[in-house]
């Protein structure tokens, strides 16, 4: 026996009684409001993220669609942001920057070639000029000398005939021109040349 108690025996009942129902409202009412605030948890999240996101990415991509349109446009003295990031965005930046500099390059040889070219366009006119010049010395040289002038080919036939040469020959250019020096010699002479 303990405590004057026998083994077996009841000292008293306890009777528990729920109600289903009510716990059953309890547990759909804070299974509901669990759900109610893990979506809103997440509406949260998505926010942040969406904004972390526009703020990582899409204000540099903003900027750098910007500068291509400037340098679309000619003003190659505009700057490439986010060059010094080290991730996609960085990498396109470097690429821009490489376009914009080669661009300028590129500007630089065209503007030297558009000298150069019109440098040698003002050499070829004073070389013409002169060339003419001096072809007309040359003409009147021919015209007007004292002396009969013949010039031929390797072949010995005549291309020039000045007008003193028709006065000491007896041709006119016109009759000589084409024919072999030969015909101006006298028969023992044409055949030693």
């Amino acid at each position: 026996k303990e405590m004057g108690m026998v083994r077996g025996e009841v000292i008293g009942a306890f009777s528990v009684a729920l109600s289903v129902k009510e716990r059953r409202d309890e547990f759909f009412q804070s299974s509901l409001m669990a759900f109610m605030a893990a979506i809103g948890v997440s509406v949260l999240v998505l926010i942040f993220n969406a904004g972390l996101l526009k703020h990582l990415a899409g204000a540099p991509i903003t900027r750098l669609t910007w500068v291509m349109a400037k340098l679309a446009e000619g003003e190659l003295e505009t700057v490439v942001p986010s060059r010094g990031r080290h991730d996609e965005i960085g990498a396109m930046a470097r690429a821009l920057e490489v376009f914009r500099v080669n661009t300028i390059k590129l500007r630089l040889a065209e503007e030297a070639l558009r000298k150069a070219h019109d440098e040698l366009e003002q050499r070829v006119v004073e070389r013409t000029r002169e060339l003419e010049m001096s072809s007309q010395r040359q003409a009147a040289i021919f015209e007007h000398a004292a002396e009969g002038i013949i010039t031929s080919d390797k072949m010995g036939l005549i291309e020039t005939f000045n007008p003193t040469a028709e006065v000491l020959f007896g041709y006119k250019a016109d009759e000589v021109i084409g024919q072999n020096l030969n015909i101006l010699m006298a028969k023992g002479h044409a055949k030693k040349h």
